[in-house]
């Protein structure tokens, strides 16, 4: 999604540099097609599980498109449409929405306190100076540096099926870093000799500091692959269900279980159905 929502500001960019159309034109086409042809993944995909039939749900007699083997079923166009798209969770509204004064002033407390925090004190303002540096000498960049950074913003903003909303901060985090560059190539241009020297050599140093720092505070990363809480839960669902048992589960319980079903295999031949409770409570004396 953030992908997509900085387009407008890449063409900006782009447009602000002209480059020669004849030989940006088949660069641009190649482009495309090669991140197109990744997504060529899903349907092909969803037909081959479906045509295998290795989605267990399929043997309840359920259409294809349930999670995890198929979900969505992109092997159809209006499936395609609708995964990639996430038309489930209308974007439509955000993007209608996100530019409305409650977006803007969500969006803006949001952000400077994650800015502050993980860019430090000094950085911001450098990239105000670059900012600066640009729009004296290059407006049309910094508008698309802009709009690179703002627009998943405030999407995110408006965005109220997200639950993890930060995502959407890296393109802001890249404009930022962009900008800041050009404020220390500016810098650079005014050095000489000895004080370069001090300039890298202080940069490096602030370098290591950033990278120990992030290592320091991500430590309990380390320790995740010791966690036992959804392997725990494998085998408490294993111990409670007879075999050849259809364990209904909504998706925060049903994601490891399908993980200890289809990759562990630690579940038999029982079936996980990501569903709520009742959702298909009208076909269980039938599965039974």
């Amino acid at each position: 999604n953030s992908t997509l929502l900085m387009l407008p500001g890449l063409a900006a960019i782009v447009a602000a540099r002209r480059p020669p159309l004849l030989r940006g034109l088949p660069l641009t086409a190649t482009t495309l097609l090669a991140a197109l042809a990744a997504y060529a993944y899903l349907p092909l995909r969803s037909w081959a599980v479906t045509a295998a039939r290795l989605d267990p749900t399929l043997t309840l007699g359920l259409p294809p498109g349930r999670p995890y083997w198929d979900d969505g079923h992109p092997a159809t166009w209006a499936g395609f449409v609708r995964v990639v798209t996430g038309r489930d969770f209308a974007p439509e509204a955000a993007l209608a929405g996100m530019f409305a004064p409650h977006a803007v002033g969500e969006t803006a407390a949001h952000v400077a306190p994650l800015v502050a925090r993980d860019l430090g004190g000094w950085l911001p303002w450098l990239a105000v100076f670059g900012g600066t540096m640009l729009w004296w000498r290059t407006p049309h960049l910094l508008a698309g540096l802009v709009l690179v950074g703002a627009v998943p913003l405030l999407f995110a903003g408006a965005y109220a099926a997200e639950s993890d909303a930060t995502r959407y901060d890296l393109p802001a985090y890249f404009a930022l870093v962009a900008a800041a560059a050009y404020g220390v190539a500016v810098l650079d241009a005014g050095l000489r000799g000895p004080q370069r020297y001090a300039a890298l050599a202080t940069l490096g140093l602030a370098w290591c500091a950033l990278v120990a720092a992030n290592v320091a505070g991500g430590t309990w990363m380390f320790a995740q692959p010791h966690e036992r809480d959804a392997r725990d839960w494998i085998d408490r669902v294993a111990a409670a269900t007879p075999p050849h048992a259809i364990v209904v589960a909504g998706w925060r319980d049903a994601t490891p279980l399908a993980y200890g079903s289809d990759v562990l295999h630690a579940l038999g031949d029982r079936i996980v159905l990501t569903a709520q409770r009742h959702e298909f409570e009208r076909d269980y004396r039938g599965w039974l």
